[in-house]
């Protein structure tokens, strides 16, 4: 699965035509998930008439003249026309591990020691650029949850066996109760081929005219 950031801008602007084409903005979203592309944000620039998406395409593009074709189509149905501005691709490079971590021997003592590591932890934390975000100490249950984003694997694994030697040292062990990987989208993003792009909508366009003039 790949995940783009899509920005249109609509030519001949009108505030008129500008609310026919978020007008269906749900047909364009139903259109284009049955063909495997799933709308994840929409945003509109009501000042200059811009439109920016960011969907998920489950097939990696096998259909996307398909659907740059139907979508041309729809549009000019609706007689609206569209310079398409970018089309940019969203790369998951950031791994983030939410974690549930418990310590062996939950004393009060150990507990409030294990605490008192946090500065330390987040010092060696910093120096392998990794982050941690909503930190808890549950002091009910006596356990930590928190949110590392880790930059690569080879980071996480430096952080873990220090961590592990940083409470071995203090005399504690902690025992990992939960954690859950998934995948955030960095900021990084490339342009991809526009030409194809803009050519199946000028060809949509042009079959169209040919229609309407039969």
């Amino acid at each position: 699965m790949i995940r783009y950031r899509h920005e249109v801008q609509l030519l001949n602007p009108t505030k008129i035509k500008w609310s026919q084409f978020k007008s269906i903005d749900r047909k364009i979203v139903n259109l284009v998930k049955k063909h495997g592309l799933t709308t994840i944000k929409t945003f509109y620039k009501d000042d200059v008439f811009i439109k920016i998406v960011i969907f998920d395409d489950i097939n990696d593009g096998k259909y996307r003249d398909v659907i740059l074709f139907k979508v041309g189509n729809l549009l000019g149905r609706h007689k609206i026309e569209l310079n398409i501005i970018n089309m940019l691709e969203v790369f998951t490079t950031i791994n983030k591990v939410k974690y549930k971590i418990g310590i062996v021997n939950p004393t009060t003592k150990n507990w409030n020691l294990f605490k008192t590591m946090e500065l330390h932890i987040r010092k060696h934390a910093k120096k392998e650029n990794v982050i941690r975000d909503d930190v808890k100490y549950n002091d009910k249950n006596r356990t930590l949850s928190l949110v590392a984003s880790y930059p690569n694997e080879l980071a996480r694994a430096n952080l873990e066996n220090i961590i592990t030697l940083c409470y071995k040292g203090v005399g504690l062990e902690r025992e990992i109760i939960e954690a859950i990987k998934f995948e955030d989208y960095s900021e990084d993003i490339i342009d991809l081929p526009l030409y194809n792009a803009n050519k199946l909508i000028d060809e949509a366009e042009q079959s169209l005219e040919k229609l309407s003039n039969m």
